[in-house]
């Protein structure tokens, strides 16, 4: 049981590949204290990439979307979310088996994580990196006492126009079905825009939409038709897969299609207590 809750050995690895498209305004920010170079106060956050200042998601980003979300669908299921990620500080050796599923998956203070997100960045239709559409919108504090407008509360606040699409990649070791089912559902939510990414989602901004291009799986227990149990405690999926370089491989809508069974593989999962 939790066999899998390790680094010590590869048992199975996947990497999803997609395009994350916003369909309604969107903001990554910096915080609230401006870079020198901006122009606005809250500016959209950005990376040097050669002579541009390039609009980005970080994965970190991602990692804090997918992992709040998985959150509630945890508790959902009945099951624990240590409140700090926490579980490795607390249970040391015992973490395998008692630490709660969001640390094992996301990490843990003192455990790396199982699954990367990588930096989200904007690119065209044949693939280079481009600086995307930034728009600003004007706004002001209202006071909670008075309703009134309070003095000097104006501000301006940058984000990206709708539209845009940035490269998803999403990596993990060793996960069982159930847990890549979890990170499917939110992929799922994700995209039917009731997860959001980004800051002012009260607002109105940060819904997206997900398209799976390119799915991959390598272990020794799934086949072109099976991603299989990874341990007795695992379900395993529907799948149609071609091979093609020791990997199993699914594209276009086949790989939606591997996400959409896999998000049905934590559906069907048992949950305890511990995760």
């Amino acid at each position: 049981m939790n066999s899998w809750v390790s680094h010590a050995c590869l048992k199975r690895e996947t990497i999803l590949e997609g395009i994350l498209e916003n369909v309604g305004p969107l903001r990554v920010g910096m915080g609230r204290e401006p870079s020198l170079e901006a122009t606005v106060d809250l500016a959209v956050l950005r990376i040097p990439y050669g002579d541009l200042s390039v609009p980005y998601i970080p994965g970190s980003s991602l990692k804090g979307v997918f992992r709040n979300f998985a959150a509630t669908l945890v508790m959902h299921k009945g099951g624990h979310v240590c409140p700090d990620n926490g579980c490795m500080q607390k249970l040391k050796e015992k973490f395998a088996e008692k630490g709660c599923l969001l640390c094992k998956i996301f990490g843990s203070q003192g455990f790396r994580g199982l699954v990367s997100f990588f930096d989200a960045y904007p690119r065209n239709e044949r693939g280079e990196i481009y600086i995307p559409e930034t728009g600003i919108r004007t706004g002001i504090k209202i006071g909670r006492k008075t309703g009134a407008v309070v003095g000097g509360a104006k501000y301006d606040v940058e984000y990206i126009e709708t539209g845009m699409k940035f490269q998803l990649q999403i990596r993990s070791l060793n996960l069982p079905t159930y847990a890549l089912g979890l990170l499917s559902k939110v992929l799922v939510f994700l995209s039917r825009g009731e997860v959001k990414v980004g800051g002012f989602k009260g607002r109105g901004f940060g819904q997206v939409k997900v398209t799976a291009q390119r799915f991959k799986i390598r272990d020794s227990v799934s086949t072109e038709k099976r991603i299989g149990k990874l341990d007795e405690a695992d379900v395993e999926a529907e799948a149609e897969l071609g091979r093609e370089n020791g990997w199993l491989v699914a594209t276009g809508w086949k790989a939606w299609k591997i996400v959409e069974n896999l998000e049905k593989s934590w559906d069907e999962f048992r949950l305890s207590q511990e995760g």
